[in-house]
């Protein structure tokens, strides 16, 4: 951040003010793509995508390589839909976006920049079985870390509460709606495992590409990323990591980062 105050100090003195005062304000932000969305200070993902119109941009990258005109794209934990934008403008106007965020308040400012760019939403949570299920809502200003499973970061430093949100399975919404999807961006705080179980069929039927954050950061028991790899690894999968705009692959089945955003494919790159 430090980089943008010769840029644009206004902006700046705007975030800083919102972290400062844990006041949250929902601001317009002008993505790279010419996009505009909207999103709430002073999340991370808000806070770069207001200063820099983007956050992760290796993800934004290799969505420019992988998707193509006429895909459908499922965006599975698309907070305020950064991403969707990228990908919505990827797939071009033969093809389509899908977006899934089961929070409430976050998909209200989703669904707003959606209906804008003429992109399907749904308030949803996916996970390995349909019905209902608590999910961790750590409010406006740590959306980035809401999640149905244990958050990246401790509880203890963050004020949360539990809501009671709907969940489908991939291969039930597929199904369903009668879908051949092309590729999966999953970014569900420690939930990848369940997302990836409940869409097995699909899997095996459709070999979507996957671009997906993993790590075990937070994770205290249960499944960790080398799980969710093997299950992939069983459709026929490689795996990539995706650091500072190269694709590292991974040959052992862990990921060299606590955090990492990670390449699915049946290609080789």
């Amino acid at each position: 951040m430090r980089q943008e105050f010769g840029k644009q100090p206004l902006k700046v003195c705007k975030v800083l003010f919102h972290l400062w005062s844990s006041i949250p304000s929902c601001e317009q932000a002008t993505l790279t793509n010419g996009y505009k969305a909207w999103v709430v200070l002073p999340d991370l993902v808000a806070n770069w995508a207001y200063l820099r119109g983007d956050f992760e941009l290796e993800v934004t990258d290799f969505i420019d390589q992988v998707v193509a005109p006429g895909m459908l794209a499922l965006d599975i934990g698309a907070q305020f839909g950064v991403k969707s934008a990228f990908l919505h403008e990827a797939v071009g106007k033969n093809g389509r976006v899908i977006a899934f965020e089961p929070v409430p308040a976050t998909y209200k400012v989703l669904k707003k920049n959606a209906t804008n760019w003429g992109m399907t939403t749904y308030i949803l949570a996916l996970s390995n079985k349909p019905g209902k299920q608590e999910m961790w809502d750590f409010g406006p200003i740590n959306v980035g870390q809401n999640t149905l499973k244990n958050p990246h970061f401790s509880k203890k430093s963050l004020i949360g509460k539990k809501l009671i949100v709907e969940t489908t399975t991939i291969d039930e919404f597929v199904s369903k709606n009668d879908l051949i999807t092309h590729i999966w961006k999953i970014d569900a705080e420690n939930s990848e495992f369940d997302i990836l179980s409940g869409g097995k069929q699909t899997i095996a039927s459709q070999k979507p590409e996957i671009i997906m954050e993993a790590g075990d950061l937070g994770r205290a028991g249960g499944e960790q990323t080398k799980d969710c790899l093997s299950l992939l690894a069983d459709y026929g999968y490689q795996f990539y990591e995706i650091i500072n705009g190269s694709l590292n692959l991974i040959q052992n089945g862990i990921p060299s980062r606590k955090t990492s955003n990670i390449l699915a494919s049946q290609r080789k790159f």
